[in-house]
């Protein structure tokens, strides 16, 4: 998972080249190259083949949702990225909930049979981008309507796969939004970022070792749970616009605080309906991320304290070097104090993002207050 993520660090790459009109050849290139590492995986032995080519499939991936999310930034009016974004998150949450189905099917068996099944999606895939994916016209002819928000495409999995943004921070800038109520809202987002990693990177053993749920039954528990968080995108745009980002990423966070203090009590104790617990909290896990992922998009923009390219461009490589860091921390917990002590240090760096999300709400509406006492005549 570690160099899965770690291909996630070359969305960049694929930014900048897509700037040379190359959005169709960019995603059938990601394509193949995910086509081509799944097909090898069931044939490859030892670590280090089996690095090279999770590393490659998240190079491919990043390589994918970047130009994706560059197509409808770049094709349409900003005031319809919102819902554009929307259905591009609920469609690539629809094929997650697809793969994990079929992992379900053939997990517990030592047949490769899912792996193919994912080439062959991968090789539709690359014929529908060779027949439908033209490029869009230059962005500076794309047509604005009217005064536009700061925005953040984001595509559900990871931020770090969404935008290109990364390549344009210069240090002062960086500087500048680091030491702003955005760098600790940065701080927040990265300690969520890595209490989830170690509750989702080891999720199948972490379930098997800790609940005695099999990896055919979480599999497909998290495919339902992911079925469901698809429907509640709408809703947690709607209420950030109506109750405030910070608002809703706070309750948010705390939903998942609850959740994740669960499955550490559950680890701790014995019985036999644990399992069942588990994976009901999960569920609950799970469904909060669409309320976290778009509250956390709106609030890095309102929050943004300088050009929306260093601002993104902090947003992500953070977001992906806590990802990459995330697996290793996960991989050091379960090796030295058991997959029990996962949930635990999980629950406690979740606490920390709470605390700082909350901080920095607080420290905005204060802002806002202020604001409105100065404009407001006396």
């Amino acid at each position: 998972m570690a160099a899965l993520n770690l291909g996630g660090l070359t969305a960049p790459i694929w930014g900048r080249l897509a700037e040379r009109r190359l959005h169709r050849e960019l995603i059938a290139a990601g394509l193949v190259v995910v086509g081509v590492s799944l097909a090898l995986l069931p044939s490859s032995t030892g670590i280090a083949p089996w690095l090279v080519l999770a590393l490659l499939q998240g190079a491919g991936l990043t390589a994918i949702s970047t130009v994706a999310g560059l197509l409808i930034v770049e094709r349409h009016p900003q005031d319809e990225w919102d819902r554009r974004m929307g259905w591009l998150m609920t469609t690539f949450g629809s094929g997650q909930v697809v793969g994990l189905v079929i992992a379900s099917f053939f997990s517990g068996t030592r047949s490769a049979s899912g792996l193919y099944i994912g080439v062959a999606f991968t090789g539709l895939a690359f014929w529908v981008a060779l027949r439908y994916i033209h490029t869009p016209p230059k962005p500076d002819q794309v047509r604005l309507a009217g005064p536009q928000p700061v925005h953040v495409p984001h595509v559900v999995a990871s931020p770090a796969s969404t935008h290109h943004h990364w390549g344009h921070i210069s240090r002062q800038a960086a500087i500048q939004a680091l030491q702003s109520p955005f760098g600790e809202f940065i701080l927040g987002s990265s300690l969520l970022t890595l209490a989830s990693g170690l509750i989702f990177i080891p999720y199948p053993l972490l379930f098997s070792e800790s609940y005695n749920v099999a990896p055919s039954t979480s599999s497909l528990a998290f495919g339902i749970a992911a079925a469901l968080a698809i429907f509640w995108y709408p809703l947690a745009g709607h209420l950030s616009h109506k109750r405030g980002a910070l608002f809703v990423l706070n309750s948010s966070l705390v939903v998942r605080w609850i959740s994740f203090a669960v499955l550490m009590v559950l680890a701790m104790v014995s019985t036999s309906a644990r399992g069942i617990w588990a994976e009901a909290s999960f569920l609950l896990t799970v469904n909060s991320w669409p309320f976290i992922t778009v509250s956390a998009t709106v609030a890095a923009a309102e929050l943004a304290p300088t050009d929306e390219g260093t601002t993104l461009g902090i947003y992500n490589a953070a977001t992906a070097l806590v990802n990459t860091a995330s697996a290793l921390v996960a991989g050091v917990i379960a090796s030295q104090l058991g997959y029990e002590g996962l949930p635990v240090f999980a629950t406690i760096i979740m606490l920390g993002a709470v605390a700082v999300t909350i901080r920095v709400g607080r420290k905005q509406r204060l802002t806002k207050d202020a604001s409105s006492n100065v404009e407001s005549p006396s």
